[in-house]
């Protein structure tokens, strides 16, 4: 990312990425309207007062069920400090069934989401966290195990769409699959409701039985997958963002496609203010590659800070 030109370090360009962050989060500018301090503990901004690291754990939560429009859908009581689930729950409602919505207990911890747009550096900034002992689960690896010769999935695309999509050998026919949906919204809309689903119940069963403090699940789609609705069980979502400008540039670079079908491609996914309004922190990759490391290992550190807090 770019910072102010002079003499600031990795430790001054974390502060400012996260003072970025508080100005994109308006969820939380929301809920306090006060000036932001700098949180010694928790490594992060808050706001002014003697908040340590009690109150910036119920202050994640009470971001994270602002997020939670299914649960907000739900349920239009106060909420309640549950114990056992350590979450904020509705007053009045059993607290495990209510979690469920929000965690599954069986999980790891503590769960990031993490998305971006076409060429945005997401599968770098993902590499970065692998290497860090992260265990990453992969929607892109998911979504082809899902429809592979024999699935369940394949059999239902081909129920859906026809024979036509399948290859020689039985294998669905990616190129053909994607010329079929990409100008067809009903029809991408119809192979989603397909491979969805299943992709969801295999990045949480990654997730469930994860290593480590907290684990990622790495979903592209996640804003046009339905966001925290469709993922509950996800603590906090990260989102790799990037300029439209300079996303367009890598596509025609990566793809070697020129700038209408470049542009085409970016359309055909949300837009950058839908990704940027579900994210509770942001890497602005617009940079050289090399400035991910310094915000990959901030981030880790803060991740794993509130993975022992939601653990205590």
């Amino acid at each position: 990312m770019f910072v102010p030109t002079g003499n600031l370090g990795r430790a001054e360009a974390a502060l400012l990425q996260e003072r970025r962050h508080f100005e994109h989060c308006g969820a939380v500018r929301a809920l306090v309207r006060a000036p932001l301090r700098r949180d010694r503990i928790n490594r992060t901004f808050l706001p002014t007062g003697n908040l340590g690291r009690a109150e910036a754990a119920l202050l994640q939560e009470r971001r994270h069920f602002e997020h939670c429009g299914a649960v907000r859908a739900l349920v239009g009581a106060p909420l309640r400090r549950d114990r056992i689930n350590r979450t904020f729950l509705p007053t009045g409602i059993p607290g495990r069934a209510e979690a469920a919505l929000l965690h599954n207990l069986g999980m790891s911890d503590y769960i990031i989401g993490l998305t971006g747009g076409v060429a945005s550096g997401k599968s770098e900034v993902a590499l970065r966290f692998a290497a860090l002992g992260v265990t990453v689960a992969d929607a892109d690896v998911a979504a082809r195990a899902a429809v592979e010769p024999g699935s369940e999935g394949l059999a239902e695309v081909v129920a859906t769409f026809g024979p036509q999509v399948l290859l020689a050998d039985g294998a669905l026919d990616r190129g053909a699959m994607r010329r079929l949906v990409f100008d067809d919204v009903d029809a991408r809309k119809r192979l989603e409701a397909i491979v969805h689903p299943r992709v969801r119940a295999q990045l949480q069963g990654q997730c469930a039985t994860a290593p480590g403090a907290y684990a990622i699940a790495a979903i592209p789609l996640l804003t046009e997958g339905g966001g925290r609705n469709a993922y509950p069980w996800l603590d906090r979502i990260l989102l790799v963002d990037v300029p439209e400008a300079v996303q367009a540039e890598r596509v025609m670079a990566r793809d070697r496609v020129d700038a209408d079908l470049a542009r085409k491609m970016i359309a055909a996914q949300a837009t950058r203010a839908q990704r940027l309004a579900i994210a509770d922190d942001i890497i602005v990759n617009d940079g050289v590659l090399d400035d991910l490391d310094a915000h990959v290992e901030a981030l880790h550190r803060r991740y794993l800070a509130f993975a022992a807090m939601a653990a205590s």
